[in-house]
């Protein structure tokens, strides 16, 4: 269906032949593939959307009640789908009264077009809010996870996206301060959390933004439960068929956005489409990137990927190679850039900086009864390295203490094992021993009085065993060292100071 609708819409704005491309993408597209035997809602919503996308240009060419009450009532599917899809509303609304109002010249028609449209959009949620209402005791939507999949994404630790590209299919990372803001959801919602942090912290949730907008676009799946080089690897029918990657398809559409920028207000089609996609991208920096959340929005982008060809060759055909040059070269160069390169050349080369002007004292969460400080970044998306750790080796790691008194502090000081083993590690003259099972992560935990000057001093007494403290390379405050040495980034370390 996804397939039919795309190539349905790519032809109402480009002609047939854009539409068979578009179809053509779509078919062999990967990430479309992949997940369709699995029955997500992404793959629901990848069809609803693309349904809608057809019905609003419809609608928006020909008019009448009936269509833009159909625009309207798919619309709410897809937002039973996932909530999300309530960021087409504005832009649907903003297709009538252009189509109705300015076009045909008839602003009542206009006026009851968007009343119904409305009606037919809030109508089939009502039954599910009323039940989620019910069921929770407080006013609620059709939906009851918005809270969860927000805090995932925009705690002052939260990573930019799930697993890292290439680890498999597994569990995300739920850094501590998710708990936090999940276990006292009651007393202050998710919303008005993530508020106060982009109040106190406005540099660095603009920076965690912008590393979301930056990976949406970027050629990784990013995993979760399914993983392409694991579940696809079951696959030869995937494997024969997933020939295009999610990055070509995302090159060829951003190069169309670019290419053809010039014509959205003289192509309103095109403008609808631009809309639709770049509405759902900004939907999805609200939260976290995952490579099956950009699903739903492959079909669209397949559609750009076809118009960017038929543009390309229109071009050609007018043999005038300057200008063939800037209208679809130069784009196509941007455009593989921001897909195959942007984020990484950002990640390892510039994170760190940014994030000593965004957050020069690390990351601080409030709870009632303790103020948690770390320095390092998330695991996911981050650059976490091993430090060997041998006997009489020393390490310093300094917080930037917040005012306030604490009664003492709890470290949990990160390190990995390859092995079974013992370690006899002391912090500031507190020795304690720790003993690993096997290969894995191990905390090393101590409960001490409060350092004045926030400094801790780390002595490996004694190692039995192949065992490494971990550092993140992405974060460089210069307030970490190893055996007298600053090290080019922090230690995964985290201190939970208990308040007066």
């Amino acid at each position: 269906g996804a397939v039919l609708f795309a190539a349905l819409s790519c032809a109402m704005i480009w002609g047939r032949k854009a539409g068979l491309l578009a179809a053509i993408i779509a078919s062999f597209s990967a990430a479309l593939l992949i997940y369709t035997p699995y029955t997500l809602i992404e793959t629901s919503q990848s069809f609803w959307i693309t349904l809608l996308l057809f019905l609003t240009l419809r609608a928006f060419k020909k008019g009448g009640f009936l269509r833009w009450g159909a625009v309207g009532l798919i619309l709410s599917f897809s937002i039973l789908t996932r909530g999300n899809s309530w960021i087409f509303l504005p832009g649907i609304i903003a297709a009538c009264i252009w189509g109705e109002a300015f076009r045909r010249h008839e602003i009542w028609k206009a006026a009851l077009c968007i009343l119904l449209f409305l009606l037919m959009t809030v109508l089939p949620q009502v039954p599910f809010a009323l039940r989620n209402t019910v069921s929770t005791g407080k006013l609620c939507g059709p939906s009851t996870a918005a809270g969860a999949v927000l805090a995932l994404g925009n705690t002052p630790e939260a990573p930019p996206g799930g697993r890292n590209p290439g680890t498999g299919p597994g569990p995300m990372e739920y850094p501590p301060t998710y708990k936090i803001w999940m276990d006292n959801e009651a007393q202050e919602s998710i919303p008005h959390r993530i508020i106060a942090w982009a109040k106190e912290e406005p540099l660095a949730f603009a920076e965690l933004t912008f590393r979301k907008a930056l990976l949406f676009w970027d050629r990784h799946e990013i995993p979760n439960n399914i993983a392409f080089e694991y579940n696809g690897a079951k696959s030869p029918v995937w494997k024969a068929l997933g020939i295009i990657p999610t990055g070509f398809i995302v090159v060829l559409a951003l190069a169309c956005m670019m290419a053809a920028s010039k014509r959205i207000l003289r192509q309103p089609k095109f403008a609808i489409l631009c809309y639709f996609v770049l509405s759902y991208w900004a939907a999805m920096v609200a939260f976290y990137i995952l490579a099956r959340f950009r699903v739903p929005i492959i079909p669209l982008l397949c559609v750009l990927a076809a118009g960017f060809l038929h543009f390309a060759v229109e071009k050609f055909h007018q043999r005038k190679w300057r200008l063939f040059l800037l209208s679809i070269i130069a784009p196509l160069a941007i455009a593989t850039f921001i897909s195959y390169a942007a984020y990484e050349l950002y990640r390892f080369g510039y994170e760190s900086s940014v994030m000593r002007i965004a957050r020069p004292n690390g990351v601080k969460v409030e709870t009632p009864k303790e103020t948690m400080l770390l320095d390092n970044g998330p695991n996911s998306f981050g650059s976490w390295s091993s430090i060997k750790l041998d006997s009489g080796a020393k390490f310093i790691k300094r917080f930037v203490i917040p005012k306030g008194e604490f009664k003492g502090v709890r470290l949990e000081i990160s390190s990995y094992w390859e092995s079974a083993g013992v370690a006899v590690i002391a912090v500031n003259g507190q020795s304690k021993e720790f003993h690993s099972k096997g290969a894995g992560l191990l905390d090393l935990d101590f409960n001490l009085p409060m350092p004045a000057n926030g400094v801790f001093e780390i002595e490996a007494q004694r190692i039995d065993g192949d065992a490494s403290l971990l550092a993140d390379l992405q974060r460089d405050y210069g307030r970490s060292s190893v055996n007298g040495e600053i090290l080019h980034g922090e230690l995964v370390i985290r201190a939970w100071m208990e308040k007066q």
